[in-house]
């Protein structure tokens, strides 16, 4: 199954042959965030299988590879981050919008070792640009300003977590 339709939670009736899956893929992501959070961003598909209590190799009928659990991994925890509300001017709103970052970066250590440019657009991480969106779009400024301000305020908090690591 392809990323975008593993994201998207799209199943393809009759795809799948052999046994029924032991496991959801939602169990096997939520899995796989628990294990990054215990071990950081160098853990294995093994040690999700060891979590598992299942082979190695039955997470391919799950996922196709590492990179591929970590895009839903990252898209997941995006979906379920806090978002305080934001109160105040703009500058007091981007500063909560910085702080919510560095708390799901501090949350999932993994996820600040991520680059950037891996983000596939999944529900969770448009709802979060979305949000995120809100705040920006009122200021006078182009569209790819705007977009460069998130972009900043993301990699500032990004580097603040993995600084204190």
């Amino acid at each position: 199954m392809d990323t975008i339709d593993l994201l998207w939670r799209n199943e393809i009736p009759g795809k799948r042959r052999g046994r029924p899956p032991k496991f959801s893929s939602d169990e096997v992501v939520d899995v796989a965030i628990t294990v990054a959070d215990r071990t950081g961003s160098s853990f294995s598909l093994r040690d999700v299988a060891a979590e598992l209590g299942t082979p190695v190799m039955s997470l391919y009928s799950y996922v196709q590879s590492r990179e591929q659990l970590l895009d839903l991994m990252s898209d997941d925890v995006r979906a379920t981050m806090a978002h305080r509300p934001l109160t105040g001017g703009w500058r007091e709103q981007l500063a909560i919008l910085t702080d919510d970052n560095l708390a799901l970066f501090t949350e999932h250590p993994w996820l600040a070792d991520l680059e950037s440019e891996r983000e596939i657009l999944g529900p969770g991480t448009l709802a979060k640009y979305e949000h995120e969106l809100t705040v920006v779009e009122p200021l006078p400024l182009p569209d790819t300003e705007k977009d460069a301000v998130l972009t900043l305020l993301c990699d500032f908090a990004r580097a603040n977590a993995r600084a204190m690591t």
